[in-house]
């Protein structure tokens, strides 16, 4: 190979200088490279909360839960599952006793799409592109397809968790508390932002759901997240709700809530609704 080279490098003189060019830039840059690499460090991960940290940690939650007893909130909802994906405007209203949330969406251009009323464990539906007005108690189909408790609801739309009941916390790992029932199995697990006190992510294992909250704000020491996405490992359905404008603890008319059926809507009952 060298007499090859030299060969070459007789018959071409500037195939010989690049070659010199190249071992004088590899040489020389070497002991760069080699530095550059060993200042990329893995940094460490946290350790877990200890019993006092948790501790400290779990009131923040609670403290969160009774300041909210009611909200208003309007932005824009993206729901997709699989290769379909549909985008509306949203506005809920929602108190917590009674629990009600009423949700309107609409296309973008203002047209209603669906308004659904969920009042204790009642649900009703109507759905104004097929004139249709659905009830019955709750349960997730088509057109409210969110496999969650009436807490995690309030926690999905108002933009903070809600704690489960549970019977014990443990901290397995940095930024995050699974929490355990009677029976010891694992009722949730909440990721925090590191160095803070703010959820980043709650999870349902038996569920296969989890909900992600950032772009934090605060508003009179309520801490609400403005992006929340919900994604149902089960069902394929991930939800990014983006809250624009929202108000707490107002008072809210009873007739807000009041599902006004168009004459013409068919009334049937959740369970004729296919399943998609």
């Amino acid at each position: 190979m060298n007499i090859l080279i030299s060969k070459l490098c007789e018959k071409n003189s500037c195939f010989y200088k690049l070659i010199v060019c190249i071992g004088f830039l590899l040489t020389n840059l070497a002991p760069f490279l080699l530095q550059s690499c060993a200042s990329v460090s893995i940094r460490p991960s946290s350790a877990p909360f200890d019993y006092q940290n948790i501790a400290h940690i779990i009131p923040s939650f609670k403290e969160q839960e009774t300041r909210v007893h009611s909200f208003f909130s309007s932005g824009q909802l993206i729901s997709k599952r699989g290769n379909s994906e549909s985008e509306s405007n949203i506005l809920i209203v929602g108190t917590k006793a009674p629990f009600i949330i009423k949700i309107e969406t609409t296309h973008q251009w203002g047209y209603p799409l669906f308004h659904f009323l969920v009042y204790e464990t009642k649900l009703q539906i109507l759905s104004f592109p097929d004139k249709k007005y659905y009830s019955g108690s709750f349960r997730p189909t088509i057109y409210f397809p969110v496999r969650l408790e009436s807490s995690q609801i309030w926690s999905l739309l108002r933009g903070y968790p809600v704690l489960q009941s549970y019977n014990r916390a443990h901290s397995f790992k940095g930024n995050q508390i699974t929490f355990f029932d009677n029976e010891d199995d694992i009722v949730q697990i909440i990721d925090f932002f590191p160095n803070s006190k703010l959820p980043r992510r709650i999870s349902f294992p038996q569920k296969r759901i989890s909900i992600v909250f950032s772009n934090f704000k605060n508003e009179n020491n309520i801490y609400y997240a403005s992006n929340i996405n919900l994604h149902d490992q089960k069902t394929g359905i991930e939800l990014a709700l983006e809250l624009k404008q929202i108000a707490f603890n107002k008072t809210i008319p009873k007739k807000i809530f009041d599902l006004k059926i168009p004459p013409d809507f068919k009334l049937l009952s959740l369970k004729e609704i296919k399943k998609g």
